[in-house]
């Protein structure tokens, strides 16, 4: 295997990566100029457009000097951090750095014009070992990916979305698939009238208390306005935790004086979600409608074609259908049928498995499949032995497995292991952090910016003490939501 040796970066760039915890907010701060000299006076600082070429030209500066490709990364990390306005997510600024390599110590690149990316050819070696795309949640929403739902007015695509983000949020599992738990930023540009009851209905039926931290913004965005864009971009990375999905809800509202069968209008707002999910490394999710005559998303074909998922969504009587248009990064999942009930003063989704979403729906060998699951996560053939050892056959095993899964009682990770859902564990909800005086029978991540300790009253978990929070520039809605 092949080792890098870090060249020692001189005196001037040592003293400028130090340079973030010896400054402060008023003048005379020192920045690295693109020549990569330490600049006195007030801190030159890089602003969206010039952050990749800016950092580029430093990049050659430093290799022109003779810094290997992983000092200059270094380096390049530092800059990004205190000078550009606002920072490149790490991925970009490896990115750039990872140029230099094509670069002969000290020979000065030549700089694109325009400040335009260079190309960048990748070996099918290093194609290979990229590593594999990862989901928010599994086979349905792709992590950093450009992700559209769409369907007929009041067919319940808000719903979904909001089940979404809130599983997200909390690091529920979503129906029997594993969720990675992160920040949520839902741009509710329809309204946040009506939001509130279903943010507790849902709250009611997963058992939660509290605030769960979702950021929720209750006017509209407007896509091809670059002001707009960038006064998001803005506030998302001035959140407290970086969001790992913003939801826009819904594109109408967010493009106000577009013509949605315009390929250069809606090729606009493909670029205004790429900026998003470049500045801050998230999800980013469209919600849409479609024609009445054929059920397919409205406007130009330019969005189809950027998105990495789309989702279809249709309503008859209380049950509402999911089916797979596109995925890029994996299989399309088999259509996913859920039932809107009753909760408190509005709606839930559940699953509308064969067995339902509770314990008493379930058939005898799925409720005794679920009674020989052990508490931790499992492999098929531990569990299927445990099931055999209680008297029952691989076949009424298979079926009960698969009973669980659908009714989102059980999860089955990547592993391939199983667990039970929060909701059938010992404690009847999810404890989401924890001390030594609070029993928790559910080990999960605790979402960002919760405090205090969990609690159980009843069948009820205590998030802990709301943070009463707004977070910057997201106005409409504070961080508490009860």
């Amino acid at each position: 295997m092949n080792q890098t040796v870090v060249a020692v970066a001189p005196e001037w760039l040592q003293r400028a990566v130090a340079a973030p915890e010896q400054r402060t907010a008023s003048s005379g701060r020192r920045g690295v100029g693109a020549t990569g000299e330490v600049l006195s006076g007030p801190e030159e600082m890089i602003p969206d457009g010039m952050r990749n070429a800016t950092l580029l030209s430093i990049a050659g500066t430093l290799r022109a000097r003779g810094l290997t490709p992983a000092a200059i990364e270094a380096a390049l990390l530092g800059i990004n951090e205190v000078q550009c306005d606002p920072p490149l997510t790490a991925a970009e600024v490896r990115d750039v750095a990872g140029r230099s390599r094509a670069w002969a110590p000290g020979s000065l690149p030549s700089e694109p014009a325009g400040g335009r990316k260079a190309l960048r050819f990748f070996t099918d070696a290093e194609v290979e070992d990229l590593p594999p795309p990862e989901w928010l949640i599994e086979g349905v929403l792709p992590a950093g990916g450009f992700c559209e739902i769409h369907g007929a007015p009041n067919a319940g695509k808000s719903f979904v979305c909001l089940d979404w983000s809130m599983c997200v949020q909390t690091g529920r599992p979503w129906h029997g698939r594993m969720v990675k738990q992160g920040s949520v930023a839902y741009i509710a540009a329809e309204g946040i009238g009506g939001l509130g009851k279903r943010l507790q209905s849902w709250k009611t039926a997963h058992r939660i208390s509290g605030t769960a931290g979702m950021a929720i913004a209750g006017e509209a965005i407007q896509l091809l306005e670059p002001e707009s864009v960038s006064e998001l971009c803005r506030a998302l990375v001035g959140m407290p935790e970086p969001p790992v999905l913003v939801v826009i809800d819904t594109l109408a509202r967010c493009f106000a004086g577009g013509d949605e069968n315009s390929s250069r209008d809606m090729g606009q707002a493909v670029r205004a979600v790429d900026e998003i999910r470049r500045t801050t490394g998230a999800a980013v999710l469209l919600v849409h409608h479609t024609r009445k005559a054929d059920g397919v998303e409205r406007g130009s074909g330019s969005l189809r074609g950027a998105a990495d998922a789309m989702v279809g969504v249709t309503k008859k009587g209380d049950t509402i259908t999911l089916t797979a248009e596109k995925m890029k990064e994996g299989p399309l999942f088999e259509p996913i049928t859920l039932r809107l009930v009753a909760c408190g003063e509005s709606c839930v989704l559940e699953s509308a498995g064969a067995a339902g979403a509770t314990r008493s729906q379930l058939s005898e060998r799925a409720g005794e499949c679920l009674r020989v699951l052990p508490p931790q996560e499992t492999s098929y053939g531990i569990w299927l032995e445990a099931f055999q050892n209680a008297g029952g056959s691989k076949g009424t095993f298979t079926r009960g497995r698969t009973e669980l899964v659908e009714a989102g009682l059980v999860v089955k990770g990547k592993n391939g292991r199983y667990l039970r859902a929060p909701s059938e564990s010992p404690m009847d909800g999810v404890s989401l952090s924890h001390d030594s005086t609070t029993e928790s029978h559910w080990d999960h991540r605790a979402p960002a910016g919760l405090t205090g300790i969990t609690t159980r009253r009843g069948d009820t978990v205590d998030l802990g003490a709301p943070a009463r929070q707004r977070a910057p520039g997201l106005r409409g809605a504070d961080h508490e939501l009860e």
